[in-house]
């Protein structure tokens, strides 16, 4: 959904049971990697694939956040937040 003249827009969720049917039948995993204890850090380069490349990866770079494959076409390195699948 766009909102005209802005670049973000807030939706809200008028069935937080139906979102979480819709997340359940997308996502079959997801794996936090970086932790408060352990953070763990990857160039550009050493961005890992999740699943052979059917999953994403989201990263935290100086950008925002953002998956794997943007981070890797904006050659930005980050925090590896977590895997999902």
């Amino acid at each position: 959904t766009a909102c005209p003249g802005t670049d973000t827009c807030k939706l809200g969720i008028a069935s937080s049971r139906g979102l979480a049917a819709e997340l359940r039948s997308a996502l079959q995993g997801i794996k936090r990697i970086s932790k408060p204890g352990r953070r763990v850090y990857a160039g550009a380069r050493n961005i890992p694939k999740v699943m052979g490349g059917v999953g994403i990866v989201l990263v935290s770079t100086s950008q925002g956040l953002m998956t794997g494959s943007d981070a890797h076409r904006k050659r930005l390195g980050g925090e590896i937040m977590c895997y999902a699948w």
